[in-house]
């Protein structure tokens, strides 16, 4: 079952797509928006990129009409009066430049899935560190359908160091978990 199958209304999911990261966070990280048709992203740079540029990019075209955009010293706002000018498969990501740690700039993805009513999303507390034995963690995002409903995803190429070009999905009743693994590692 693939992400399109299981669109069920036109509400839209935020999905990380990039786990590799210290110093960039992206909040709210309750990806499941229900009320309000309004959307704001904002972006912030911890440590040392407190005191530097934090900005969004869109890798890919999407119709931003009428986006607005704050700024603040170490953070950038990203508002969406409309969802609906979000479309599947749009990518936008936050970077921030001249960080003395290493960062991988954190991407957002939107898909079409079925109505949140039947499904949350955990996203992993903090940002998980980088450390000498980069290949030996997995970043995890879990999906526990709540009415029984099955579940499906699909993550496409993106341009950071994680390996997500395969189809996942699953149709479990229980919980369904994806596992990034930066590229080279074993899988």
């Amino acid at each position: 079952m693939s992400a399109q199958q299981a669109a069920g209304s036109s509400l839209p999911l935020l999905v990380l797509t990039a786990g590799m990261m210290n110093a960039l966070r992206i909040e709210p990280q309750n990806p499941v928006y229900q009320e309000r048709n309004n959307l704001t992203l904002t972006c912030y740079g911890e440590d040392e990129c407190e005191k530097q540029k934090v900005m969004w990019t869109f890798p890919t075209d999407i119709a931003l009409i009428g986006k607005q955009m704050k700024r603040e010293k170490g953070y950038v706002s990203l508002n969406f009066p409309e969802l609906s000018m979000l479309h599947d498969g749009a990518r936008f990501r936050c970077s921030a430049h001249g960080c003395k740690n290493f960062t991988v700039p954190l991407e957002v993805r939107i898909s079409i899935f079925s109505p949140p009513k039947d499904f949350y999303i955990d996203l992993p507390k903090s940002p998980l560190q980088i450390g000498v034995e980069v290949c030996s963690w997995c970043n995890v995002i879990e999906i526990h359908p709540m009415n029984n409903v099955q579940i499906g995803w699909y993550l496409g190429n993106t341009s950071n160091p994680l390996e997500t070009s395969r189809e996942m999905y699953s149709s479990s009743r229980i919980s369904s978990k994806l596992c990034f693994i930066p590229k080279g590692c074993p899988s």
